[in-house]
């Protein structure tokens, strides 16, 4: 095993802090930093403390990274209580808004050419909300483009007419994408998210099996507008493409400790028959045995 994976498993938050502290310690003498971005070895239970040593760097240090920092953010939307975001966040809001210009419009780019609207959300939220310093300086066109997308999304709005909502469901409708509607934010906010999920549950299951990870994403808190409405699609979704997925969701919620979601799933697998009698017995195990109410 090389050094930097010895390091990156002493930054386990489930390590006594003080095993975690000399990894710390020991991850900041390493000139080259670029192995503490979401690394995936050993997990995601690593990231909180990686995002620590990162954000100890100068504007400087950090210049090479301005674009993997972005492409963290793509977390944020989902954001566990460990995995770092908000500490990478945090750290982007004060570094100089020149030095932001050129990773901001190459994460965006990158975002739209793969048609990966988590990061593109994230970004952008980044953009209005956190930064509107930066947004000034973006390339206008580039904007534009994405304004494009979510003027679509804004028509799905809690506050606009029939007509305007029918005109954009039939818009979207014609999309091969559907990836835009889980949760946007930008522009949007939550307004949009009923009329979203209205749209996402009138599709096949073949048609959602890609995006079975936004789906239990969404159902990480039943309060936000849409949630029951998924949840219930999840129920009587084919419990062998589900699975896998839900399998996967569980075993890093179990190590994020992210038990608010962990209740969710175990309402979810008590009314899927199929999850119910197909999923791991260490997981079904858990989910009997573990106190939502006194966690």
């Amino acid at each position: 095993m090389n050094e930097n994976n010895k390091i990156l498993e002493m930054l386990d938050l489930n390590n006594d802090s003080a095993i975690q502290e000399k990894g710390i310690a020991e991850a900041e003498k390493i000139p080259d930093f670029s192995f503490l971005f979401r690394p995936t070895y050993p997990g995601k239970n690593v990231w909180q403390n990686c995002a620590k040593v990162i954000c100890k760097k100068s504007d400087e240090e950090l210049d090479s990274y301005l674009t993997n920092m972005f492409e963290w953010l793509e977390e944020e939307k989902y954001c566990f209580r460990n995995d770092g975001c908000m500490i990478i966040c945090e750290r982007l809001r004060k570094i100089e808004p020149q030095l932001l210009k050129i990773p901001l419009e190459k994460a965006l780019k990158k975002a739209l050419a793969e048609k990966n609207f988590r990061l593109l959300d994230s970004c952008c939220v980044f953009l209005s909300y956190d930064n509107p310093v930066v947004e000034k300086i973006i390339d206008p066109k580039l904007l534009q483009k994405i304004d494009d997308l979510y003027d679509i999304l804004g028509g799905l709005s809690w506050d606009c007419t029939e007509k305007e909502v029918q005109q954009s469901i039939t818009k979207i409708n014609q999309w091969q994408d559907y990836s835009p509607l889980f949760q946007p934010l930008y522009k949007t906010g939550k307004a949009v998210w009923d009329n979203c999920a209205l749209i996402i549950v009138s599709k096949s299951d073949q048609e959602l099996e890609p995006y079975l990870v936004n789906m239990l994403m969404w159902i990480r808190d039943l309060n936000w507008p849409g949630a029951e409405l998924i949840m219930q699609r999840l129920t009587n979704f084919d419990y062998k493409k589900l699975l896998p997925v839900f399998e996967k969701i569980v075993d890093e919620s179990i190590s994020l400790r992210e038990y608010d979601w962990l209740y969710w799933l175990s309402m979810l697998l008590e009314d899927n028959d199929g999850l119910k009698k197909h999923i791991k017995k260490e997981q079904s195990d858990f989910f009997k045995s573990f106190d939502f109410d006194n966690y």
